[in-house]
């Protein structure tokens, strides 16, 4: 309903001196919704005092969810990561679990770095650009001791740039983004395994990823000749991942962006800056990005390629990258001689995309958990 500018003022003020005396004790989650509701009296300062009111929160919250230690790195000088472990020595660390984000999509904050050199309090999202690779750090580092949850950007996604995050430019892609490629992503892949394997050398590594980080991560796992020397990939397991990589672009990319590739060179895909408050963004990218499919193996070559176990999960209700290609994966996969003990799948009930549900996301966890302990 409209409101007369008299009484929208006066509302506003009122709302504005409620939150601002609200305790700043308050948990973090409380003083937004304070913010929230005080907005729908004056929808045009909304977005100004949520943003605000998120800023705050980024600074002030406490560490809720481990008693664990953080670290947050820029591998090689651009790739932004954080590492969590539950060990004292990284000489002592058995498990690295590296995780590998979608697209368009981050794993980390790209304000991460900048707050944890200035010595912040940890933030209630703890530098996580989303919910799930939150909840599968958690639950990794509560049930297996002595391990490592690393998750970064990879090039070109905020924060994983050599340019300086500038939270008043989040709207804007970083240099790198318009030259993006997925041959490029599993580079970085390779540099954060190399990271970690001479960080935390007496580890084993399970890799995963969700949607275009799980078929990454799968191309990885069959990639022998990217692992490190000694080779400590003990295993691989995915979120959503689409039963052949080469065809997939059509999940990815609509008619229009394919075309507008082939005739300009480029196109604009949409992109979720976090804390953007309008989103989604459309960046520019290079049709190289679009080519690059072509250059991953297909399910045959995968199966002749893969050499350590394989757990394929997904959402029983997925509408990105529906459930059958997840079926259709795993039996072109377990089909090959060699991987019928080392391939499962697990489809989740009533899981979406991202499991947003907690007792989709629950039953994924434990599916991992149970994974993890029938191959070490």
């Amino acid at each position: 309903p409209s409101s007369s500018p008299s009484s929208s003022s006066s509302s506003s003020s009122f709302h504005s001196s409620f939150i601002s005396s609200a305790p700043s004790c308050l948990p973090s989650s409380l003083r937004l919704v304070l913010v929230l509701v005080s907005s729908l009296s004056s929808p045009l300062r909304a977005r100004s005092a949520l943003l605000s009111e998120y800023r705050k929160c980024a600074r002030c919250s406490p560490l809720s969810h481990l008693s664990s230690k953080m670290e947050i790195v820029k591998v090689q000088d651009l790739i932004l990561t954080r590492l969590e472990k539950n060990v004292e020595s990284d000489q002592a660390c058995q498990n690295v679990f590296l995780y590998n984000h979608g697209f368009p999509d981050a794993s980390v904050t790209p304000d991460a770095l900048m707050l944890f050199k200035q010595g912040v309090p940890t933030p209630d999202h703890c530098f996580f650009a989303s919910r799930f690779p939150r909840k599968l750090c958690e639950h990794l580092l509560k049930k297996f001791d002595r391990s490592v949850f690393v998750a970064f950007n990879t090039r070109g996604i905020p924060g994983s740039s050599a340019q300086e995050f500038d939270a008043e430019r989040a709207s804007e892609a970083p240099p790198e983004f318009v030259s993006k490629t997925l041959t490029g992503d599993m580079q970085d892949i390779a540099a954060v395994v190399s990271f970690c394997c001479q960080r935390f050398s007496n580890s084993r590594l399970f890799i995963c990823g969700l949607s275009t980080g799980a078929f990454l991560s799968l191309a990885y796992a069959a990639s022998k000749e990217l692992h490190p020397p000694g080779d400590p990939v003990a295993g691989c397991f995915t979120f959503a991942c689409v039963d052949d990589i080469p065809g997939s672009v059509a999940l990815d990319f609509s008619e229009d962006q394919v075309k507008e590739a082939k005739e300009k060179g480029f196109c604009y895909k949409e992109f979720f800056p976090f804390g953007c408050p309008d989103n989604p963004q459309r960046w520019k990218l290079s049709k190289d990005y679009i080519d690059s499919y072509s250059s991953f193996p297909g399910p045959q070559e995968l199966a002749r390629d893969l050499q350590v176990p394989l757990l394929i999960l997904h959402g029983s209700e997925d509408r990105h990258v529906p459930p059958q290609h997840a079926e259709r994966l795993f039996e072109v996969l377990r089909a090959h001689e060699n991987n019928a003990d080392l391939v499962e799948l697990a489809l989740v009930p009533k899981g979406n995309h991202f499991l947003s549900s907690t007792s989709a996301l629950n039953k994924a966890l434990k599916e991992v958990e149970s994974f993890i302990k029938r191959r070490t």
